[in-house]
């Protein structure tokens, strides 16, 4: 029989658990943890979030705004469970359609501002502000998941293989 032991949340294992070092929602012992099942409802609010984005009509804010198209929302929700899967991102704080009809998720970190804009399917332009080093704008583009090869990043709008330099991840300071 395993001995218990605390394990910095209330759910009791026998060894401590690094909950970023998990693969998934469970930790390696089958139970959710404290940390776990915060971080599991934080991307449900983010995918809830996105889902009453899809449902925007022009005009939202009652000044002319677009609403982002649902293939727009559908690719950022492909992102979204792209990051979620992996672990190494964590949920953006904010989730939010701007007027010109995008879809905008922010990163905050005591240092670093990540903001990404999907601007159309498949297709962000990102702003990154760390602090002391000048602000950094880039444009992202990933594969839809059916056309997605296994190790292949979408770039300039060609499909190559992720190496270290193109590999799309958020980085703390």
């Amino acid at each position: 029989m395993a001995k218990a032991a605390w394990a910095e949340s209330d759910v009791w294992s026998d060894k401590p658990v690094d909950v970023y070092a998990s693969p998934g929602v469970f930790s390696g012992h089958g139970l959710l943890t404290s940390a776990e099942s915060v971080v599991e409802s934080l991307w449900r609010r983010c995918e809830n979030e996105l889902l009453q984005i899809r449902k925007l009509n022009d005009d939202w804010d009652g000044l002319g705004a677009k609403h982002p198209r649902p293939e727009v929302v559908d690719s950022v929700l492909e992102l979204v469970s792209q990051f979620r899967k992996e672990s190494q991102v964590p949920p953006p704080i904010r989730i939010v359609a701007s007027p010109a009809g995008t879809v905008v998720l922010e990163w905050q970190l005591p240092s670093v501002r990540l903001e990404v804009e999907i601007t159309k399917p498949y297709q962000a332009e990102c702003m990154l502000e760390e602090q002391g080093k000048p602000i950094q704008h880039w444009e992202q583009s990933w594969l839809p998941p059916k056309s997605r090869k296994s190790g292949q990043v979408l770039i300039g709008g060609t499909s190559v293989p992720i190496t270290e330099s193109n590999a799309p991840r958020v980085q703390a300071a």
